[in-house]
């Protein structure tokens, strides 16, 4: 069933991409213009993570939490 139409319909939130189109996006990205995307939670390797967040903060900063 649609919902009802309305004009603060432009203003809604749209939904959060899916996991496997977050892994799509990061693959084509690799593979057309070879950046990295990864979050750090999906590396099992403790030490590859730990590396990963060492390099990301020396580029970037240190996330805000």
């Amino acid at each position: 069933m649609n919902q009802p139409a309305s004009q603060l319909a432009r203003y809604v939130a749209k939904p959060a991409a899916t996991t496997g189109q977050v892994k799509a996006l990061g693959a084509r990205a690799w593979h057309d213009e070879g950046i990295i995307c990864l979050r750090p939670e999906e590396l099992t390797d403790d030490f590859l993570r730990q590396a990963v967040i060492n390099a990301a903060e020396k580029l970037y900063g240190r996330r805000q939490d």
